[in-house]
């Protein structure tokens, strides 16, 4: 899976809680803004979503607006981590520990588990 696919099918899960409103962004015309928002009980978060095979990139600009969001509510990356030998993993990551390496990120489950995305964001908005 590539990081549009695993982007698509985590919307499709989050568009399953009810109440919520998920909307993707596109970034043709305004670099920096996350990949989606996810708005429930008058709470919204910001995603940033990043398929690491097994690294990945993303803009400074990015990097700079996913702490701003993070500063001023809620703002987290979604990493579908995937090894060389196939190991998969998906972590939520703060952006303050994005730029620190990933054997130091604690908030991970076994598998791409878009329920374990779903199940943080229901926690979040309560």
């Amino acid at each position: 899976m590539n990081e549009s696919q695993l982007k698509g099918v985590l919307v499709k899960e989050l568009r399953l809680i009810p109440g919520f409103v998920v909307i993707p962004h596109q970034e043709r015309f305004s670099h920096g803004i996350p990949d989606l928002s996810v708005t429930g009980h008058k709470i919204t978060s910001w995603l940033e979503i990043k398929h690491a095979n097994p690294g990945f990139a993303f803009k400074g600009i990015q990097e700079l607006t996913m702490l701003r969001l993070a500063l001023a509510g809620n703002a987290f990356y979604v990493v579908y981590y995937q090894s060389k030998l196939d190991e998969r993993r998906t972590y939520i990551v703060s952006p303050n520990e994005i730029g620190k390496p990933m054997s130091t990120w604690i908030n991970f489950v076994e598998g791409f588990d878009h329920r374990f995305v779903v199940r943080r964001i229901q926690h979040d908005h309560q």
